[in-house]
């Protein structure tokens, strides 16, 4: 028996922000005496109408996070933008405006973005103190948990944050 699928691409990636501190502005002499901590997030959302899923990946590299305010080293915001189509059978928008997106969807485009905002971070700091450092691979089976979590608690809109 046929399963009902639909197609969906990479549409666009956009860098929306990003930063990269010196050492020594920071006033850091080295970052092997340093506990290096990753800040990550998710924000999704859906155009139902247009068939535009956004993913925004936020991951900010921090040291001293027993502070009150933890030292930004470095971090990026990375928009993945996911083109679905034929999709409306499958994906159903309710009467209050949201979509039931299935975790396996969720799960593949998350990885992708988050992938992705892995790549723009390794060029960011290519060449730099802290070419070394690279964001930590993230499971599935977390990403699983986390959605299935999420979707627990309140359900997961069209538009949501995920952290």
């Amino acid at each position: 028996m046929d399963q009902p699928g639909f197609l969906y691409g990479l549409n666009s990636v956009k860098k929306l922000t990003a930063y990269l501190n010196s050492l020594e502005s920071l006033q850091i002499k080295s970052l092997e005496d340093e506990k290096i901590a990753v800040r990550k997030s998710f924000a999704i959302s859906f155009n139902y109408p247009d068939g535009i899923m956004t993913i925004k990946v936020s991951v900010d590299f921090l040291c001293r996070t027993e502070n009150p305010e933890p030292v930004k080293l470095f971090g990026t915001t990375v928009q993945c933008d996911f083109k679905l189509f034929k999709y409306e059978d499958i994906l159903k928008l309710d009467e209050s405006g949201q979509v039931d997106i299935p975790n396996d969807l969720l799960i593949t485009l998350l990885s992708v973005s988050f992938s992705t905002g892995r790549g723009i971070l390794a060029a960011q700091t290519a060449g730099t103190d802290y070419a070394n450092l690279f964001l930590p691979l993230i499971s599935t089976s977390d990403i699983k948990i986390l959605l299935e979590d999420l979707k627990h608690k309140e359900g997961l809109p069209a538009t949501g944050e995920l952290s």
